[in-house]
Order: structure tokens, then C-alpha cells, then sequence
């Protein structure tokens, strides 16, 4: 392991290095002998792709104000401060001023952390957290804190993206610096930053679960509205909505697309694959429900489930 430096932002100045044109070595994600190249620009500097399956899907469900928590180098930002009055938040001054340098008009230096003295009450329409960093939250309390902190600076009628692994995928198990854990829904990931010779503090990231994020929200004023899976790995994006306590909590279950054992479009109403028990309808556990049936007496918040990329 190469020397630790406390103080250092390896991550941030490795990326800040790439932007410059001065980067002469790679960045290494590490866990102990394990080590991975970390792909800084296709990770952080391709450009937004607003038409691909991914990017339209997140069109889709934001509008501003927008807040970018943990921006990196202001990859979504760029694009949506076109369209909506957007800030940019990173813990690291590096990221901070790449991206001021490469446009983004508002960046600020902040985090997922103490969200309500950085912002005004209902202050943003919309809010993003991309690139797992929410499982830095560590634990199902921390996340109930943080959804309950968004709460705070976002409107009433607001919508939020989070992402994770899902550590019920097993293909979550083969992430560098995988942990599992007892609890049923969770895991963890630890790994650090490796970067000219130096390293970084470890960092740890719990992984949740969709229905272990729909548990956290259940004490907040946030409801799963949508979750968009990738047929590539464990990853999943999920959008949260504000609940109107005027509506009765009820799940809604869309045609998933690109079963993971079948060629068809649709999993067989048997299929045993985790893409189709996932999308199963909660309240009928025994069959696929037609798009757009609504299950008015589905335990839990409501959950449109989308297409998979």
C-alpha cells in the first residue's frame, strides 16, 4: 500500500490532473493486493447523453431548480443548467474548480451532509445524487436522515434521484471491495484511492437494497416512484417523489423490459430471474401484471417500476 496522506483528495486531484492535461499516472481504486485502473474519462468527462436510455429516463423525471449533490466535474450539471436554474455541490475544492473551469455556473463546495445549512427551506425543485456516493450515509438511520434533510431544502411536489448496487443482485459480489453482511438487503463496499504513489483514507459505502430504500423513505416525506435497473450489472437508479398525504399510498408495476434469462422483451409469466421477481406486482406475488395495472392494495409506498437499460 503506498503511503496515506490524511489531508490528501487523491480522487480530486487526479481528476483535476486529467482535466489540466497533466496526469501522467492512473488512479487505482485498492483493496488490499486488489487493485483496479479507475476509468476517468469515460466515468467523468463524456459528455452527458440526454437521447441514451439512461440519460432521458433521468430527463424525465427532474426539473428545477436543480441541485447536483456530489457533481464530481459537473457532468450533469453542464448539461442542465440550459434548462433549469442548477448548483453543483462537491466536497472536494478540486472538483469545485474543474468545474468552474469547465462552465458550470454555480459551484459550491458542500456534500450529502448538513444540507439544511447550506440551503434555503423548498429551495429546489429537484435533487440528484449520482455516482453511489449516498452510501456514504453508512447505515438505514443515516439514510432516513439524509431523505429527511432533502426533504427540507426541496419543494413540495419535488423529485430526487439516488443510485446503488443492489447487494440481492449477485453480481454485486463482485465489486472491489465487496462485503457482505447478515442483514438481509444490505452490504457494504470499502475500498480507497490510490494516486502517484500515495493513497487515500478507506472509504466506506453501505449498499441498500430497493425495498431497504423504500423502508427509509416510509419515515420521510419521499415515496419510490420509479427504478430504472441496468442488464449490465447490480447498478439501479431510483426516483423519489414528495407523497401527497391527500392520495392513498398505491404501487404502481410497468412492463419491464429485457428478462436476464430470455431473448424476448418480456420475461415468461414462470421466469425465475431476479429482473422478473423484481418487478413482480406486490400485491398478486403470483403473476407479471399487465403495464400500468394498479395494485390499490399493495403493501408499502407506490413504485412505478420502468424499463431496464
Amino acid at each position: 500500500m503506498a503511503d496515506t496522506d490524511g489531508n490528501s483528495d487523491l480522487f480530486g486531484t487526479a481528476l483535476f490532473d486529467h482535466y489540466m492535461g497533466t496526469r501522467s499516472e492512473p488512479l487505482y481504486q485498492c483493496d488490499g493486493p486488489q487493485r483496479q485502473t479507475h476509468p476517468i474519462e469515460a466515468f467523468y468527462f463524456e459528455p452527458f447523453a440526454s437521447e441514451s436510455d439512461r440519460g432521458s429516463w433521468l430527463c424525465q423525471q427532474i426539473s428545477g431548480p436543480l441541485l447536483d449533490i456530489g457533481a464530481g466535474v459537473g457532468r450533469h450539471a453542464l448539461y442542465f443548467q440550459s434548462q433549469y436554474e442548477t448548483t453543483a455541490i462537491d466536497p472536494s475544492s478540486k472538483l469545485v474548480e474543474t468545474m468552474t473551469d469547465r462552465g458550470v455556473s454555480d459551484a459550491r463546495i458542500g456534500g450529502l451532509f448538513g444540507l439544511t445549512g447550506q440551503f434555503d427551506t423548498e429551495q429546489f425543485q429537484s435533487a440528484i445524487v449520482i455516482g453511489t456516493q449516498l452510501g456514504l450515509v453508512r447505515s438505514m438511520a443515516g439514510l432516513t436522515a439524509f431523505l429527511s434533510d432533502l426533504a427540507t431544502i426541496t419543494a413540495e411536489n419535488a423529485t430526487a434521484i439516488i443510485d446503488s448496487y443492489d447487494p440481492t443482485d449477485h453480481r454485486t459480489s463482485e465489486l472491489l471491495g465487496y462485503r457482505s453482511d447478515a442483514e438481509h438487503g444490505v452490504a457494504s463496499r470499502a475500498f480507497w484511492f490510490e494516486y502517484t504513489d500515495k493513497s487515500d483514507p478507506v472509504l466506506l459505502f453501505r449498499l441498500f437494497s430497493p425495498d431497504r430504500i423504500r423502508e427509509a423513505a416510509a419515515g420521510t416525506p419521499w415515496m419510490v416512484a420509479a427504478i430504472q435497473r441496468s442488464v449490465e450489472s447490480a447498478y439501479y437508479r431510483i426516483a423519489l417523489e414528495k407523497a401527497s398525504s391527500e392520495l392513498p399510498r398505491r404501487e404502481r408495476i410497468s412492463t419491464v423490459v429485457g428478462c436476464q434469462n430470455h431473448e424476448e422483451q418480456q420475461c415468461a409469466s414462470n421466469c425465475e430471474c431476479p429482473t422478473n421477481i423484481e418487478h413482480r406486482c406486490h400485491a398478486h406475488f403470483n403473476h407479471q401484471p399487465a403495464r400500468n395495472e394498479w395494485a390499490k392494495d399493495a403493501p408499502g409506498p407506490p413504485d412505478k417500476l420502468t424499463n431496464t437499460e
